[in-house]
């Protein structure tokens, strides 16, 4: 609901949610510009350094992705584990009728999917 829609006696109290989220595309756009110019930077100062090649790069930026990925991955993948063999937790899951929106993550919980994640794929 947009702020100027707002009833009157809500609006002060939520001014500060509204504004703390308000610069959430222009945040996007300042995360991407800096990105960009920090992998060029660092391009740079690899090509400064002797030839540079995309080899050594993609390798650097994979290691880089992978020291947050894989730790995440077996995370996710032992909650799931743990959450679906405790008490009641599979029907957070399945569903009474085997038919709630989560039950495609007892179904995604396979290795061709675990190791398309991991490859990005």
């Amino acid at each position: 609901m947009d702020y100027r829609t707002l009833p009157q006696g809500l609006r002060h109290l939520l001014l500060i949610p509204y504004a703390l989220s308000a610069g959430g595309h222009r945040s996007v756009v300042l995360f991407f510009v800096l990105s960009g110019y920090l992998i060029a930077g660092s391009i740079l100062r690899s090509a400064e350094r002797g030839p540079w090649n995309w080899r050594d790069y993609a390798l650097r930026r994979l290691v880089r992705l992978w020291i947050v990925l894989i730790p995440g991955l077996l995370l996710c993948a032992a909650w799931d584990g743990l959450g679906m063999a405790l008490h009641r937790a599979p029907l957070l899951y399945a569903g009474a009728n085997g038919n709630h929106l989560m039950q495609n993550v007892a179904a995604a919980r396979t290795w061709p999917i675990f190791f398309g994640n991991l490859f990005f794929l």
